[in-house]
């Protein structure tokens, strides 16, 4: 699958289109092709890897927790409660953003 992914970069940038993440997610001039191109050839491989990576961390950080005992201190409650402020801010600034577009679409073409 790596050469898979290696291939695919180099047929991105043998088209002459340097895509990166923060273009396709935050440009005011966005574009469907290049976005279309950025998903199907970097972001979906890519997440294939990711998403095979996380089931084995839980599956064996599982396996490796049992034997270890709980953290009782208050340094979990910290780590939580950065996240959730994080996760929280993160939320509201994407509904910031997206919310407008998702009004200009429900008025102009209805919910569905």
């Amino acid at each position: 699958m790596d050469t898979l992914m290696h291939q695919t970069l180099i047929d991105v940038k043998n088209n002459h289109t340097d895509i990166k993440i923060g273009e396709v997610l935050f440009s005011p001039a966005w574009d469907l092709e290049r976005t279309t191109k950025f998903m199907q050839n970097i972001w979906v491989p890519f997440a294939y890897k990711l998403t095979l990576v996380y089931l084995c961390i839980v599956y064996f950080g599982q396996k490796w927790m049992a034997t270890r005992r709980a953290v009782d201190n208050g340094t979990m409650n910290v780590v939580l409660a950065l996240w959730n402020f994080g996760f929280s801010f993160f939320s509201g600034y994407a509904a910031w953003c997206l919310l407008p577009e998702l009004l200009h679409v429900i008025e102009r073409r209805g919910f569905i």
